[in-house]
C-alpha cells in the first residue's frame, strides 16, 4: 500500500516531483523511451519494458508522458496477470494524464483489471484445495470494476462501452450474488448433516460400549445372543461409513472433506474390530470381543469428534465468505472533482446517462470486443514535442 501511494505521488506532481535535478527525465528522452518500450513489448522483452516504463512514469518532468507511461505500463501489467500493479497503474495514469482521452481510457481498462481480479478470486481458492469460490471478494472487485467504467462517463458522457459495461458487470454481479446465496444454503446443508453424523456415531459408540460391557461378565452360553446384537450394531455402522463416504465427496471445504475422510477411516477401523468381535463371539470367546469391542466404540469416539471438528469447519468458512464481502476500495481519480464516483450507487443523472447511450447503441448489438483497442498493446507515443 505503501508503494502504491509513493508512485502516485511522484506521478501526480506538476512537471515531475524528482528528489533532485539528477532525477528528472526531459520530455525528448522520455518520449524516446516510451516508443523504444513499446518496442521491447513487440519483440517480447516485457520485463525490460515494464522497468523502463516505470522508470519514465516516475521520472518524466512532462505529465502527459508520466501517464503516457503509467497507462502502457497498466496494459502491459495487465495481459502479464499482475492485476494488483495493473490496478495502481491505471490509477497512477488517472491522476497524471492532463488529457481527458487518456484518462478515460485508463478508468476503462481500470474496469477490466477489477474485472480480472474477480474472476482470479473465484477460481483461486478451488485451484489452490481452499473453500471454494471467493464469491464476498469476486463481488467486491466487480464493484470496484462498476464503479471505475462508470467514472468513465465524468470524463466522456458519451462513452457507450463504458455505459454497456456498467450494466454487464451489474448483472454478473447479481449472477454472483445468486450463486453465493446457493452455495451458503448448500453449506449449510452439509454442516448440518455432518452435525447428524456425529450424532449417529456418538450413538454407535454408546451401544458399541455397552456390549462391550455386557461381554466382560457373559458366559459363553450367552455368545450367541451378544453375537446377535454385535451384527445388528455392525449393519448400522456400515451405513455410517457409507454416508461418510459421500458427505467427503461433496464436502465443499478441503478443510471439512480431510477431517471428514478421517472420520471414515476412522470407522472402517471400528467396523474391523466388530468384525474381529463377531468372530470370537461365534467361538463362544466373549471376554475377548469386549477388547475387540472396546476398540471399536473408541474409534466410533474419535469419528464423531472429527465430524464435529468438520461442522464447525463449515461454519467457519461461511463466516470467512462474509467477512470476504467488503466494500472495494475508491480508485484514486475516478472521480477528478474529488465527489462521490466510488460509491456503489451512480447518480440517477448518471445512470439515466448509461441508459440513453446503452439505446443508442441497441441497432449494433452483435458482439464487439468489450476492452475494445484499449487493452493489451499500449498505445504508441508520438514524438511530436
Amino acid at each position: 500500500m505503501s508503494l502504491r501511494l509513493l508512485v502516485l505521488a511522484v506521478v501526480a506532481a506538476p512537471g515531475g516531483a524528482e528528489p533532485g535535478a539528477d532525477r528528472a527525465l526531459p520530455a525528448s528522452m522520455a518520449a524516446a523511451r516510451l516508443a523504444e518500450s513499446a518496442d521491447l513489448v513487440g519483440a517480447g522483452s516485457v520485463d525490460e519494458a515494464i522497468e523502463m516504463l516505470r522508470d519514465v512514469a516516475a521520472r518524466s518532468t512532462d505529465a502527459r508522458l508520466a501517464g503516457a507511461a503509467a497507462f502502457n505500463l497498466g496494459c502491459v501489467l495487465l495481459d502479464e496477470g499482475t492485476l494488483e500493479e495493473a490496478i495502481d497503474a491505471f490509477r497512477a495514469a488517472d491522476l497524471a494524464a492532463p488529457g481527458a482521452a487518456t484518462r478515460a481510457d485508463a478508468r476503462f481498462n481500470l474496469g477490466h483489471a477489477h474485472e480480472a481480479r474477480s474472476r482470479r478470486l473465484l477460481a483461486a481458492t478451488e485451484a489452490a484445495g481452499g473453500p471454494g469460490p471467493d464469491y464476498g471478494g469476486a463481488i467486491a472487485a466487480l464493484r470496484d470494476a462498476a464503479r471505475a467504467f462508470r467514472s468513465v462517463l465524468d470524463v466522456d458522457r458519451h462513452d457507450a462501452d463504458a455505459a454497456r459495461n456498467v450494466e454487464r458487470v451489474r448483472l454478473r454481479i447479481r449472477e454472483l450474488e445468486q450463486a453465493r446465496a446457493q452455495a451458503e444454503r448448500e453449506r449449510r446443508e452439509r454442516q448440518q448433516q455432518a452435525r447428524e453424523a456425529a450424532d449417529a456415531l456418538r450413538e454407535l459408540a454408546e451401544r458399541q460400549q455397552e456390549l462391550a460391557r455386557q461381554g466382560e461378565a457373559a458366559s459363553s452360553a450367552e455368545a450367541n445372543q451378544l453375537g446377535e446384537r454385535q451384527r445388528e450394531l455392525s449393519a448400522r455402522t456400515a451405513e455410517e461409513l457409507e454416508r461418510l463416504a459421500e458427505q467427503a465427496e461433496r464436502a465443499g471445504d478441503q478443510a471439512a472433506a480431510e477431517r471428514m475422510r478421517r472420520a471414515a477411516q476412522r470407522v472402517g477401523a471400528a467396523r474391523a474390530q466388530q468384525q474381529r468381535a463377531e468372530e470370537q463371539l461365534g467361538q463362544g470367546e466373549p471376554r475377548s470381543a469386549s477388547v475387540s469391542q472396546e476398540e471399536a466404540a473408541r474409534q466410533l469416539r474419535d469419528a464423531a469428534a472429527d465430524m464435529d471438528a468438520a461442522a464447525e469447519r463449515q461454519e467457519q468458512a461461511g463466516a470467512d465468505e462474509q467477512r470476504g464481502d467488503e466494500p472495494g476500495e475508491q480508485a484514486p481519480g475516478e472521480d477528478a472533482a474529488g465527489q462521490q464516483a466510488g460509491r456503489e450507487e451512480a447518480e440517477p443523472s448518471q445512470d439515466a446517462l448509461a441508459r440513453s447511450l446503452l439505446d443508442i447503441e441497441e441497432q449494433r448489438r452483435e458482439e464487439r470486443p468489450a476492452t475494445r483497442s484499449r487493452i493489451g498493446r499500449p498505445v504508441r507515443v508520438e514524438r511530436d514535442w
